[in-house]
């Protein structure tokens, strides 16, 4: 697991940096969730599960599995920043093996109960992340620590800038790059992006297309085609601010 400051900072970034009390708590969540593979359950709105990839990646190390169970995608392998999903929990289960497993609690696998049987066994090495609404409850909310709760960003709207450039700090680590990331990109981004999600993936998009200099070369950096980062870079340059 990162160093508590680390840690810290990221969840900071989640849920507000003046929101002291709920890091603190959040903190606590994930040191226990991590140590003891007790569940963890994150609350807000839209999809919650790159935030839960994200602190996989930052927790236990993103060469440990991160498996989704979501009945509705069917059985499919890993492709880029999205990981490999299977319609059955048990089958997500045993491929999440020391690693973890995550579930949307709006679509659970229809074996979900069979999933909490097998993580409450002390011998599993399964960590579970529960991907929640705001209004939602699910079986496992019981038995959990505190959750996660997301706040939305139109409550940090004077963070936004902070949280773009935090987000696009990451991307030029995950490239290798000093490239800079300029006024226009941020404002861009804080101007067009409604989540968390969507920040993470402009900012890495952005940075990659400076970095490799053409949309081919950073689609192949990012391990998507060329005509998908083709037509966002596209819309990007001709989408003007939100009315």
């Amino acid at each position: 697991m990162p160093a508590g400051d680390d840690l810290r900072g990221f969840l900071e970034r989640l849920l507000g940096w003046n929101a002291l009390p709920a890091v603190d708590r959040a903190l606590r969540s994930v040191k226990r969730a991590v140590d003891e593979r007790v569940p963890l359950v994150f609350h807000g709105d839209g999809d919650l599960m790159p935030i839960a990839q994200a602190l996989h990646r930052r927790t236990i190390g993103a060469d440990r599995p991160f498996v989704l169970a979501d009945p509705r995608r069917g059985n499919t392998p890993a492709m880029a920043r999205v990981p490999m999903n299977y319609a059955s929990g048990v089958v997500a289960f045993g491929a999440a093996t020391e690693g973890t497993l995550c579930v949307r609690s709006r679509r659970p696998p229809r074996d979900f109960a069979r999933v909490m049987e097998l993580i409450r066994d002390p011998s599993a090495r399964v960590w579970l992340m529960v991907c929640s609404d705001s209004y939602e409850r699910c079986d496992v909310l019981l038995a959990v620590s505190e959750p996660l709760r997301v706040p939305p960003l139109t409550t940090r709207a004077s963070e936004l800038p902070r949280i773009v450039e935090e987000y696009a700090e990451d991307a030029r680590a995950a490239l290798s790059t000093s490239i800079p990331f300029t006024q226009n990109d941020r404002d861009w981004v804080v101007t067009h992006c409604s989540t968390l999600h969507e920040i993470e993936l402009a900012t890495l998009r952005l940075v990659a297309i400076h970095h490799a200099g053409n949309v081919a070369r950073a689609a192949e950096l990012l391990g998507m085609s060329h005509a998908a980062l083709g037509e966002w870079f596209a819309k990007r340059r001709t989408k003007g601010p939100k009315t």
